[in-house]
């Protein structure tokens, strides 16, 4: 079945770089696949043997750990740029006069 193999080959071309994998290549893949996916399963119906196709699609389904896990590191990523982000928003609105009463205070010098 040529989507099949179609699938098989755009799967194994994004584990190759899986660490240098961005999140718009994963979410590029994961559209493609889809429609693959949905192409596959109307063939299917079709089918009246589809179990030789099962040492395939176990293939190609063997990747998907790998790929689940370049997910995880990226949104692990993410949340640590959001974190880094807020940390530096919370200091500089801290003495940008923007939290607490610091610019309101007043000092008076006693006269001798």
């Amino acid at each position: 079945m040529e989507v099949l193999n179609q699938l098989e080959q755009l799967t194994l071309q994004i584990i190759e770089d899986i660490h240098e994998t961005t999140a718009e290549q994963i979410e590029d893949f994961l559209e493609q696949r889809e429609r693959m996916i949905g192409d596959i399963c109307a063939q299917f119906d079709r089918l009246s043997d589809v179990t030789v196709y099962r040492e395939q699609v176990s293939r190609i389904l063997s990747h998907d750990s790998r790929i689940v896990g370049r997910m995880e590191e990226l949104k692990n990523e993410a949340s640590q740029g959001l974190d880094k982000f807020n940390r530096a928003r919370v200091q500089r609105n801290a003495y940008s006069g923007g939290g607490g009463s610091f610019g309101e205070s007043f000092f008076f010098d006693e006269k001798k």
